[in-house]
């Protein structure tokens, strides 16, 4: 399994695409991805889980998600 938390805060938006598609050609098993960034979630993710301090709940339900094309 690899964590990745934040991988691309600092990135701009070309070397964010360019981890993206490192991870998603090296990464072998399952990838944590920690984002706040909603669209990378979809481009990356196969499935996503929202957490929300602002809700009621603490969690949202899992959101299935179209595995990316590039893979």
């Amino acid at each position: 399994m690899l964590l990745l938390d934040e991988p691309t805060s600092a990135c701009d938006a070309e070397a964010a695409r360019a981890v993206e598609r490192l991870v998603s050609k090296a990464a072998v098993g399952a990838v944590v991805w920690v984002t706040h960034d909603a669209a990378q979630a979809e481009r990356v993710a196969s499935a996503t889980l929202q957490l929300r301090r602002d809700d009621e709940e603490a969690a949202a339900p899992a959101l299935e998600a179209e595995a990316p094309e590039a893979r």
